[in-house]
């Protein structure tokens, strides 16, 4: 297997669900020597520079904390090419001699090459509780998610009140949108 030497670092977002947070690995296997394919990563979040392990990738893994680190897989194939929309419905199979097509009732939609098709293939295990375990007996629900929610919003002066029905409130679940997920601006120019 290759050895690649990237931009990697530990991003942990802190946060106070951390205690019930199930910690998986995963580790991804892929092959494909067509154009395109890389593996974008913001190790120090969506502020943070973009890092790129890029093709060739024969017989490479990459293992990491992918449930937290943001991530994408960059452009397959031939950034110019049209192909025709596929349905879910649609079936890809392997062609006897090489080969694949992607077909749906029968109709075949599409045709590629090996070289064109990137596989690859996800292992995930977990590998233990978040940092500070919660409890057995403190169970994570509905109503002590919008209490810890609010216990925050308090302790930083936020006003956010919410109806007695908070999971259907959309002003409360708006505002809790603007807090915590507010939008931001990636570079992934580099």
């Amino acid at each position: 297997m290759a050895t690649r030497s990237g931009c990697f670092k530990q991003w942990v977002p802190l946060g106070f669900f951390e205690r019930w947070r199930i910690v998986e690995v995963g580790a991804v296997w892929w092959s494909y020597d067509g154009d395109g394919g890389a593996y974008d990563y913001w190790p120090d979040g969506p502020a943070g520079g973009m890092c790129s392990e890029q093709p060739p990738f024969d017989n490479v893994a990459l293992v990491a904390d992918n449930d937290r680190m943001f991530h994408r897989i960059g452009w397959v194939g031939d950034p110019l090419a049209t192909s025709p929309p596929i349905p879910a419905t649609a079936q890809i199979e392997h062609v006897d001699g090489g080969g694949w097509t992607i077909a749906d009732a029968g109709h075949p939609l599409l045709t590629c090459t090996d070289a064109q098709i990137r596989i690859s293939v996800l292992w995930k295990a977990q590998v233990g509780r978040g940092s500070a375990a919660a409890d057995v007996n403190d169970t994570l629900t509905p109503a002590h998610v919008v209490d810890l929610f609010a216990a925050d919003l308090r302790t930083r002066g936020i006003a956010a009140p919410h109806s007695a029905s908070p999971l259907s409130d959309t002003a409360w679940i708006d505002r809790l949108h603007e807090i915590y997920y507010p939008p931001i601006a990636v570079d992934d120019s580099t």
